[in-house]
């Protein structure tokens, strides 16, 4: 009535609706390469077939009591397969994923297991050697303690007493060297006070010495 040329120029195909075997044949088609068991594919088939009828009959008492109709087609069908055959692949896939790093963890845990017992053996191996070690380092220590107190400080003693000689005679030979520059500071003038007198002699002054018989 709302659009008589469309009714006019096309034909409409009505097609009925699919009994219960081919609801089912199609769900078990679609559902064959599922990777799932055969009495859970059975029942998956028939929880399909049983939505499908239900919306159907809800559809149709509700276009009875509304006046509106909501088209449940063999579409529909195939779209609810296809996404339960959509969201199982998807759920497997998290629990595949949540699967794999559940036992990388636990494989992880078992190595550091493993590597915790192998230490432990290695630090039992190693008791041995570390207890005689710590015993031989105490008594090195008491020997080097000894030495020190037995050896050392003594002949620090006697290097210091040393020290203090040498830092006296030092002092001594500084005090004769300062007293020997004094001297010799007043020796150089009267010396070059000599030699310039000497240069002053003439040779007629060592004839008149030498003539004399008692000069």
């Amino acid at each position: 009535r709302q659009f008589p040329s469309l009714v006019n120029c096309c034909t409409i195909d009505w097609f009925s609706e699919w009994p219960n075997d081919a609801l089912e044949a199609v769900a078990l088609k679609f559902l064959k390469d599922v990777d799932i068991k055969a009495e859970q594919r059975t029942h998956i088939m028939s929880i399909c077939k049983t939505f499908h009828q239900n919306v159907r009959d809800l559809s149709a008492q509700y276009a009875k009591d509304a006046g509106r109709v909501n088209y449940v087609t063999p579409t529909s069908y195939l779209e609810l397969i296809t996404a339960f055959t959509t969201l199982l692949a998807s759920k497997r896939n998290e629990v595949m994923s949540a699967k794999t790093r559940y036992e990388v963890g636990l494989e992880k845990l078992r190595f550091t297991e493993q590597q915790v017992v192998v230490m432990q053996d290695e630090l039992t191996a190693l008791k041995p050697t570390l207890i005689k070690t710590v015993a031989e380092t105490e008594a090195l220590l008491a020997t080097v303690a000894k030495e020190k107190t037995e050896v050392v400080e003594p002949k620090k003693a006697v290097v210091d007493a040393d020290v203090k000689k040498a830092e006296a005679a030092a002092a001594a030979a500084n005090a004769i060297k300062t007293e020997c520059e004094e001297g010799l500071a007043e020796a150089i003038p009267i010396l070059n006070s000599a030699i310039a007198a000497l240069d002053t002699i003439k040779a007629a002054d060592i004839k008149l010495v030498q003539s004399f018989k008692n000069p």
